[in-house]
């Protein structure tokens, strides 16, 4: 009896022992992946591929320059040049490569690799056009561009003011970064700038001079013409009237 007892109580702390063994790996691994270790449950290729979409340093936001240089004096029906230029590079040669800096206002923002800039009369429709009641405006430029920390990146707009008075543009700034998966971008606002436009109508009027000046003469010179003839026409009856008897002239 006694051998046969000590065989299955052996064989009892023998399972015992290989449960407690078990469970104790088990409860490691999980510390291990949940405190960032090897990823035991997790197909290997599967990470690879995962660690392939996180975002590269190029898609973070970084410290960059911008330019712009936005007349704040027009004239109604005349075009004006407006630029934007952006670089990572905080070097105010790169900046404004191949421009004359003469008039633009500088300052850092922080920006990725790929940049929106837009200019709009706020007036406008909000999702169509940059144009509104004020201005007129159209892009010679791309929206969205790359930036780099080699050379320079420009927005281009030509703009037309269509009413005389104190107006307003805005220019807003974003960027796009990815997602911590590297599989979408979200929309960063980096920049906004209300700009303060005074046009004036003294252009409109000496357009208007400049194209009817022959039917403003005509406007004016025929009135004076009727009223000299009628004063000449008036005088030569005062003078046809007979003179009363025994007047002497």
């Amino acid at each position: 009896m006694k051998p046969f007892f000590i065989e299955k109580l052996f064989k009892l702390i023998l399972c015992i022992g290989l449960i407690v063994i078990f469970i104790f790996s088990f409860i490691l691994m999980f510390i291990s992946y949940r405190s960032g270790g090897t990823k035991v449950f997790r197909n290997p290729e599967i990470v690879g591929i995962e660690e392939s979409r996180k975002p590269d340093n190029i898609d973070e936001l970084v410290r960059g320059k911008i330019g712009y240089n936005i007349p704040d004096t027009m004239e109604i029906d005349k075009y004006y040049k407006a630029i934007v230029t952006i670089s990572k590079a905080l070097d105010d040669s790169i900046l404004f490569m191949s421009l004359n800096n003469i008039g633009f206002i500088e300052g850092e923002i922080m920006i990725s690799s790929r940049v929106k800039v837009i200019l709009k009369d706020p007036t406008g429709d909000k999702n169509e056009t940059p144009s509104g009641k004020n201005f007129e405006i159209n892009a010679l430029s791309t929206e969205e561009q790359l930036v780099d920390d080699i050379l320079n990146t420009k927005w281009n707009w030509n703009i037309r003011p269509k009413r005389a008075g104190q107006n307003y543009l805005m220019l807003n700034v974003t960027v796009k970064v990815l997602d911590y998966l590297g599989e979408n971008y979200r929309d960063i606002g980096v920049f906004e700038k209300k700009i303060k436009v005074k046009s004036s109508g003294i252009f409109t009027i000496k357009k208007f001079i400049s194209d009817y000046w022959q039917f403003l003469l005509t406007a004016c010179v025929i009135p004076l013409l009727v009223f000299g003839y009628k004063k000449f026409n008036e005088r030569g009856k005062k003078n046809d009237k007979p003179k009363p008897i025994g007047f002497k002239g």
